[in-house]
């Protein structure tokens, strides 16, 4: 398919907002190039065009990054990116910590931004044997997690001394 199943017939933009209804064709739409294309552009829309089986799950990360209030209906911890998307979970969607956190699919590459972006999560998260202990992700700790020092400090202490 080409890309033109994404051009409104009315104005001649990709991706038409104030036309969507005009153009949008969930059985002719090119899903596979264009489902990244409907969470950055479509967001507003999320309920006329989501539909789970069609979705191009390598775009989660555009779900994360546009769609993260309807989260809750979009929200599928099999199909989603980790590795690549745990990072923006934890920026753009901390406050739906409780529908998307799983410690063993996390990718703890980046625990900085558990610490940076869900410290208020500390009790749920902090894991010793997970966190990453590079320079930047115990820069987080003492950062954003001051009030957890009680929990972190041996950690903290115990790899800046090895580093």
């Amino acid at each position: 398919m080409s890309f033109d199943v994404h051009i409104c017939p009315v104005c001649g933009l990709n991706m038409c907002l104030a036309h969507f209804e005009t153009w949008w064709d969930a059985d002719g739409f090119d899903w596979k190039h264009g489902s990244w294309q409907l969470a950055t552009y479509c967001s507003s829309k999320f309920n006329v065009w989501w539909d789970p089986n069609r979705f191009d799950w390598k775009a989660s990360q555009r779900l994360v990054q546009y769609c993260a209030r309807y989260i809750k209906i979009w929200w599928n911890s099999d199909k989603f990116e980790w590795r690549t998307g745990s990072y923006l979970l934890s920026k753009y969607c901390g406050r739906f910590f409780d529908v998307w956190w799983d410690e063993e699919k996390f990718n703890w590459k980046y625990s900085w931004a558990l610490a940076k972006y869900c410290s208020k999560h500390f009790d749920k998260w902090w894991n010793p044997d997970k966190y990453d202990n590079r320079e930047i992700s115990i820069e987080a700790l003492i950062l954003f997690c001051a009030k957890y020092e009680a929990d972190w400090k041996y950690f903290v202490l115990y790899n800046t001394l090895t580093l």
